[in-house]
């Protein structure tokens, strides 16, 4: 927390950020997205995904009809459709239907929660993006 609010600071102080620094950080976001796949796959027991197929077409439900549902109108009615020539409208609709994210599988194995079925649902959510990506092709030249 102290280094995010020390680069916050300096960030809205104008200091410039050296340039180094700018491919230190890819380079360390890359190397914790590693680690965190590693950490997750070593917790991750295929054998239990399909305990969870009824939750995880709850989830799918609520997650890719429901969340943009919600969201698209209120982003519409919001005056975002007319900004930029709606483009952010269109990032809210690709945010709204994108899968449940790694950081989700982060909380169940803080508490002591059901790691299997947290894995279950990322993966599921992941994998729903077979078919969630070609709607969004089609769907967003609509906006």
């Amino acid at each position: 927390l102290i280094a995010l609010g020390l680069g916050l600071a300096l960030n809205m102080l104008g200091v410039p950020r050296p340039a180094p620094l700018g491919s230190l950080a890819a380079a360390a976001m890359l190397l914790a997205t590693v680690l965190f796949l590693f950490a997750i796959g070593l917790g991750l027991r295929l054998s239990r995904v399909s305990c969870y197929a009824r939750e995880a077409a709850a989830l799918a439900v609520v997650k890719f009809i429901g969340v943009p549902l919600l969201l698209v109108p209120l982003a519409a009615l919001a005056g975002l459709g007319t900004i930029d020539g709606g483009l952010p409208l269109r990032v809210v609709t690709v945010l709204s239907c994108m899968p449940v994210a790694m950081t989700a599988l982060v909380p169940p194995a803080l508490f002591g929660l059901d790691v299997d079925m947290a894995n279950a649902l990322w993966i599921f959510s992941t994998l729903a993006l077979v078919v969630i990506l070609p709607v969004l092709y089609f769907v967003l030249p609509l906006l």
